[in-house]
């Protein structure tokens, strides 16, 4: 048989067995459907190097010992140096914490030593509350609580597979409410990080496009959310033109399968193999036409049958011409001599 198209499959539920197996690949034998398991997404993680964190935090403590020395330079060469490589390293969990950190500490170098600067202190509080949602003010610290409320709408299509952490904590798609400032993005792929950012979001509603990174469509993130929902296959995340879910059947020897269009499947229906006598024959043995091989037979019994009276016919009509005694009708016959 000629395989016509292929799809993947979906199996819902507990793996199949063996007899499962064999019946799903009759079932599509019959469609001339090539089955293919659905391709694994590879996807190329950010590496984590905490070291990199301990040396942010060497940094802040340098800078806190330089706001108790009133020394403005030491608090901006720590502070930069600091920024830099938060700046570089989104990816790493603390990063929004730490960033806020310095945040804070800039807007109390701005507050304790000149020349003073009130604007530039409560524009880093800002700053530091969209990123951690605030906290109560330190030693030598103003709560300025100036951020203003922000929208942000994050595009990614749902997944099984991949999660959005935003300033360290993980949020769902769609508009989150937060403040206006700096924020970290990271786009975990089955746990591990694979795509990390800084943004800057304005007072009111924005949007974050993260679309590129969505799951393949076809490929095992796109179809593994589909499963059973009673009696049909819920698969509202699915991409894929054309694909095939299965389970176990309601029936011994039986599968349940549905074909599906992206997000939408037919119903399930369940399939078992027709009997192997009931199957066509398969080449080389296919049925003659013409006269059955068992008519010929029959007519060959028949031609031994007429045979066999010809012979009786004519070994009576012998026998009479000889003289030969016959009984006919109950009375002793005897023949002409």
């Amino acid at each position: 048989m000629t395989v016509d198209a292929s799809a993947p499959i979906v199996w819902l539920g507990d793996a199949p067995d063996a007899e499962a197996s064999a019946t799903l690949s009759a079932w599509a034998r019959t469609r001339a459907l090539g089955l293919v398991a659905p391709a694994d997404v590879v996807r190329t993680t950010l590496p984590i190097d905490l070291g990199i964190a301990a040396t942010v935090e060497d940094l802040l403590e340098s800078a806190r010992d330089g706001l108790t020395g009133r020394s403005g330079a030491e608090v901006d060469r720590a502070l930069g140096a600091a920024q830099d490589l938060l700046a570089a390293h989104p990816e790493l969990p603390n990063a929004a914490w730490l960033m806020a950190e310095v945040e804070r500490v800039r807007s109390a170098r701005w507050r304790r030593i000149a020349p003073t600067e009130v604007q530039a202190a409560e524009r880093a509080s800002s700053r530091a509350d969209a990123l951690d949602g605030g906290r109560m003010a330190g030693a030598g610290e103003t709560d300025a609580n100036a951020a203003q409320a922000a929208t942000i709408t994050l595009q990614m299509r749902p997944s099984r597979a991949a999660q959005i952490w935003m300033d360290g904590s993980p949020v769902r798609t769609g508009a989150i409410e937060s403040r206006s400032g700096p924020h970290s993005i990271v786009v975990m792929w089955l746990g591990a990080p694979i795509w990390a950012t800084w943004i800057e979001t304005p007072a009111g509603a924005s949007t974050v496009e993260l679309s590129e990174l969505d799951a393949p469509a076809c490929s095992s993130a796109d179809l593994e959310p589909a499963h059973l929902n009673g009696d049909h296959v819920d698969a509202e995340l699915a991409q894929c033109t054309r694909w095939v879910a299965a389970a176990r059947g309601l029936t011994s020897g039986s599968i349940r399968v549905a074909t599906c269009q992206a997000s939408h499947c037919g119903p399930l229906t369940d399939w078992r193999p027709s009997p192997v006598w009931s199957q066509p024959l398969t080449p080389g043995h296919e049925r003659r036409s013409g006269w059955p091989s068992w008519g010929t037979w029959g007519l060959v019994g028949a031609g031994v049958a007429v045979a066999s009276g010809v012979v009786l016919a004519v070994a009576l009509s012998s026998s009479r011409s000889a003289g030969v005694t016959e009984y006919t009708q109950g009375q002793l016959v005897q023949g002409p001599k």
